[in-house]
């Protein structure tokens, strides 16, 4: 257990350090992220907006699906804001000792805070501030995925042609018609 907790202690601040060097305790930003590739984020206080600052990204038609992961070290939360509006928080998660930089694992992993939000078209502008962080710093992970329209096996959109729709609505007239005679 020692070992586990030196190890883990060493990591945040090798962790802490790397981030003040590389400016991530500066001021936040808008960054523009892009469909399908999990964006890295640095974290510190409760309350306080994580950095790089807003998630910018634009859904289409056809909606799209929002995750947010913990990664590194268990026990943190996040709520999770667009543009000011909260949409949600990252599952609880008790604090432990496993450690993990990869966002694929953590995400499926239930011992990490995660989250997942469906998001309609438009114009997003993501902001990320933990709830609860018991190393007070820490990375984690947004990515955001455009939703599938399920097809058939040819590739084509399942969608009922239109002769299909009236004939199966004449059906249901004639056997409230035929119901009515009886």
């Amino acid at each position: 257990m020692f070992t586990s907790k030196f190890v883990k202690n060493l990591s945040i601040s090798a962790l802490g350090a790397a981030c003040i060097s590389l400016g991530a305790v500066g001021s936040a930003q808008a960054i523009t992220i892009s469909p399908g590739e999990w964006n890295p984020f640095i974290f510190g206080k409760e309350g306080e907006v994580a950095k790089p600052g807003n998630f910018d990204f634009i859904v289409p038609k056809q909606g799209g699906i929002l995750k947010v992961t913990d990664a590194f070290s268990v026990g943190d939360v996040f709520d999770i804001f667009n543009n000011g509006t909260f949409l949600g928080s990252t599952s609880f998660v008790e604090e432990g000792d496993l450690i993990t930089m990869d966002p694929d694992e953590a995400y499926g992993d239930s011992n990490y805070s995660s989250g997942t939000f469906i998001l309609g078209e438009g114009s997003y502008s993501i902001s990320i501030k933990p709830s609860v962080s018991p190393a007070t710093i820490g990375k984690a992970f947004i990515r955001w995925d455009e939703a599938t329209i399920p097809t058939d096996d040819t590739g084509s959109k399942s969608v009922p042609e239109p002769t299909s729709v009236f004939s199966i609505l004449g059906l249901g007239i004639i056997g409230v018609v035929s119901g009515k005679k009886q």
